[in-house]
């Protein structure tokens, strides 16, 4: 009898070890799925942020495209305005340039001119 008392003993101590055991699996597989849960939470929140993240910086590009377009004619004009005044300006020089040098060719030619009268006046004149 007491053998089977011990055995009986011995049985109901493994059952509660087993049934401790499985409580704690159970306990550690909900901290587990918690963990998980709490993980994927975390990860969304932080993707979240991220694509809060990226649109801010893609509307700050498109205001700034947006800007360097709206600039963009106002450049150009000055680039052409810029242009054109130092077309004109080489222009300018190159017609002072134009006239001293038909100022020049006059002289030239009334220097020539002067000299056939001369020679047509003293054919024998040294020139």
């Amino acid at each position: 009898m007491n053998e089977r008392i011990a055995l009986e003993e011995e049985m109901r101590l493994k059952k509660e070890a087993k049934a401790v055991e499985e409580r704690r699996k159970i306990e550690v597989r909900r901290m587990s799925e918690r963990i998980v849960l709490e993980e994927e939470t975390r990860l969304k929140k932080e993707r979240w942020l991220v694509e809060e993240q990226m649109r801010h910086v893609q509307e700050k590009h498109k205001m700034r495209v947006k800007e360097e377009q709206k600039c963009l004619p106002e450049e150009r004009c000055k680039r052409m305005n810029e242009q054109n005044r130092l077309l004109s300006d080489k222009q300018e020089k190159l017609s002072d340039e134009d006239m001293e040098v038909s100022q020049a060719i006059k002289k030239v030619l009334v220097s020539k001119s002067e000299q056939v009268q001369m020679l047509s006046v003293d054919p024998d004149g040294v020139i």
